[in-house]
């Protein structure tokens, strides 16, 4: 006890100090702990990444495949693997524009193309080969090649003939027979026979001569050509000579609707090598029913009711002209009808179509609906031929019906035995602003926001 009293200071400071030492070294182990196995996990993910990236492949095109960390060597390929994509990417481009812009204007390049009148648009009184219609130097010669040209599509796809001759040919013939049409050919057949027996209207015999009525008439054609098949602008049937903007629009609808004849025209050969005699059972399409250019074409699925009900794209009156309202806006913009909406950039709305493309300083957009009734073993031939007429199509959209052939035929339609469907259409067509602008008048480039063309420099 007296050892204890005498060493009392020397005890309580002992504690003391281990009391300090267990503050310090014991109670932190917890929180050193968790530092430590946060450290060790970080070092074990850099140690995973190195393996990783020891292990990745490097591959470029044209180069052995190597692993590990990118070589000085490795970094250069792919900067010029990169470039070369770029320049590779130009070349289609240029390549694109060069192919949109044959058959549509005089001249390969912006240039040769500035300040160009609409009226007359090639020098010299010259007809550009591929252009149609082929522009005179007066409004009113472009009408009559404007109106002419319809006579033509019709006589090609119908009966396949070509050239001048056709313009004596009714192109109502080769729409499918109306009531009246059937009846008169009924009443020529009665008039053949020997007795002139009286046929009672409505009865067997009477139905008899109608079926023989429509089995001759479509034994005529190579397919049906619906009356108001092509859009037609409603100044091309006044005496009233059609404006700059008239003239560029009728233009433009032309060379599209061209591009459609021709690829149908294309697959129904495919489809009939022999190129023998007229028959609509040889051919791959049947019926056109209808080609809408312009921005309302976005609308085409909620057509109106065709023969029988079956859903079809609006078409007015039987042979009426089409207006443009018809179409619409020619141009797809992002806020239609808006001045200077597609001056700038071409943006991205997929609120617009599929693609999201509208028109803008690149290149403008022109959407087109058509509705034709086809062998559906045919549909990808007819939208390939599609994209050989121009590289500039893109199918945004394609809704196929049903077609019932009894209903068909009871509306003057005769499609032979293979099966047929119903296919809307819905593309676009994408035209490079810097050879088509030039050829547009300055109302039109006023609603795309474009100023107007430079005067022609003096000669």
């Amino acid at each position: 006890m007296k050892f204890v009293k005498e060493n009392m200071t020397v005890l309580i400071c002992a504690v003391v100090a281990l009391l300090l030492l267990v503050a310090v070294f014991i109670y932190p182990l917890p929180s050193w702990k968790d530092d430590l196995q946060t450290n060790m996990k970080t070092r074990l993910g850099v140690k995973d990444e190195i393996v990783q990236m020891a292990n990745t492949s490097l591959v470029l095109p044209g180069q052995p495949e190597v692993k590990g960390i990118p070589t000085k060597d490795y970094v250069e390929a792919r900067q010029q693997s990169i470039k070369d994509i770029g320049q590779m990417k130009d070349k289609v481009i240029a390549a694109v524009q060069e192919l949109n812009e044959k058959g549509r204007v005089k001249g390969k390049s912006t240039a040769e193309a500035v300040a160009v009148p609409i009226l007359p648009l090639l020098p010299d009184g010259k007809e550009e080969p591929d252009l149609l219609p082929r522009l005179r130097t007066d409004s009113m010669s472009f009408k009559t090649d404007y109106n002419k040209q319809f006579r033509q599509w019709t006589a090609l796809l119908a009966w396949g003939m070509e050239g001048n001759t056709v313009l004596d040919k009714d192109p109502n013939l080769a729409a499918a027979p109306d009531l009246a049409e059937v009846q008169a050919d009924v009443e020529q057949m009665l008039k053949s026979q020997a007795t002139r027996t009286p046929v009672a209207a409505g009865s067997s015999q009477d139905m008899t001569f109608r079926k023989q009525a429509i089995m001759n008439h479509a034994a005529k054609l190579r397919m049906f050509v619906d009356k108001g098949a092509f859009q037609v602008r409603g100044w091309s049937n006044n005496d009233t000579p059609p404006t700059d903007s008239d003239v560029f629009e009728g233009l433009v609808d032309s060379w599209i609707q061209s591009d459609i004849v021709k690829a149908i025209d294309a697959v129904n050969k495919q489809s009939d090598p022999t190129l023998g005699s007229p028959e609509i059972g040889r051919s791959a399409v049947k019926r056109l029913g209808h080609i809408m250019v312009g921005s309302n074409a976005r609308s085409a699925l909620q057509g109106s009711q065709g023969p029988g009900g079956t859903a079809m794209m609006p078409v007015g009156a039987p042979g009426a002209a089409m207006t443009s309202a018809d179409g619409g806006p020619l141009f797809l913009t992002g806020s239609a009808g808006t001045a200077g909406a597609a001056a700038g950039d071409n943006g991205i709305n997929y609120e617009l179509s599929l693609t999201g493309h509208s028109s803008g300083k690149t290149y403008d957009v022109v959407l087109v609906a058509m509705d034709i009734d086809i062998d559906p073993s045919y549909i990808s031939a007819f939208e390939d031929q599609l994209y050989r007429q121009n590289l500039g199509y893109i199918v945004l959209s394609e809704q196929i019906r049903t077609v019932d052939p009894l209903e068909r035929a009871s509306n003057g339609y005769l499609y032979g035995g293979s099966q047929v469907v119903q296919l809307t259409l819905v593309v676009e067509h994408m035209m490079m602003r810097d050879w088509l602008a030039p050829l547009m008048p300055d109302p039109v480039r006023a609603t795309l926001g474009i100023p107007p063309a430079a005067p022609a420099p003096a000669k």
